[in-house]
C-alpha cells in the first residue's frame, strides 16, 4: 500500500510518481499538457530563493510549479526506482 501526499512535500532530490490530480485546480489542463498524468514519475529539483515555486523534472522537462498549484498533485511516498 502506498501513501499519497502533495507534489509540494517532496523534498530536494527525491522523485515519486504521480497518483491522482485535483481535476478542480485552476491549471489542470495546461499540467495535463506538460505531461503530469497519472503514472508520471516527478523529481523535485530545486526550489527558488523565496521557497515558491520550485522546479520538477517531468519527463526530461524541467517545469516551475507554484505551491498552491503543486498542492492539488497528489504523488506516492515510496521511493521510485531510477530506470
Amino acid at each position: 500500500m502506498c501513501n499519497s501526499m502533495p507534489l509540494y512535500k517532496l523534498a530536494c532530490g527525491d522523485r515519486a510518481t504521480v497518483i491522482s490530480m485535483d481535476h478542480r485546480a485552476a491549471l489542470y489542463g495546461r499540467l495535463k499538457e506538460l505531461g503530469i498524468i497519472e503514472g508520471t514519475v516527478i523529481q523535485k529539483v530545486m526550489i527558488s530563493p523565496l521557497g515558491d515555486p520550485a522546479a520538477y523534472l517531468v519527463r526530461g522537462a524541467l517545469i516551475a510549479i507554484r505551491r498552491t498549484d503543486a498542492s492539488g498533485i497528489y504523488v506516492s511516498s515510496e521511493r521510485v526506482k531510477n530506470a
